[in-house]
């Protein structure tokens, strides 16, 4: 069983197709970058809104530039990726 992060209320007629589609990879991705390991391990809180800080300011960053949805996609899943790869490295570093 899933719950959403967010609710959108509104007339379906009004509501946007897209309304609440980044919601999901956009927390993910916070929580990645807040150096919670998706490999287990701890985290803090901290890191975790320091990540959605990080995460909020760039899809603003994005949308203020008026990028399409694909390519808000596209590179909060390359800020995913890098922030495994750094992962994985100081992981390494520390073994």
């Amino acid at each position: 069983m899933t719950y959403p992060t967010h609710c959108t209320i509104t007339k379906p007629s009004r509501r946007p197709r897209a309304a609440g589609q980044l919601a999901n990879i956009e927390s993910i991705t916070a929580v990645v970058i807040g150096v919670i390991s998706l490999f287990g391990g701890r985290g803090s809180i901290l890191g975790t809104l320091f990540g959605a800080l990080i995460v909020g300011v760039f899809t603003l960053g994005l949308r203020l530039l008026g990028a399409d949805a694909q390519w808000t996609y596209l590179l909060i899943g390359v800020l995913i990726i890098g922030a495994v790869a750094l992962d994985q490295r100081i992981r390494r570093a520390t073994v």
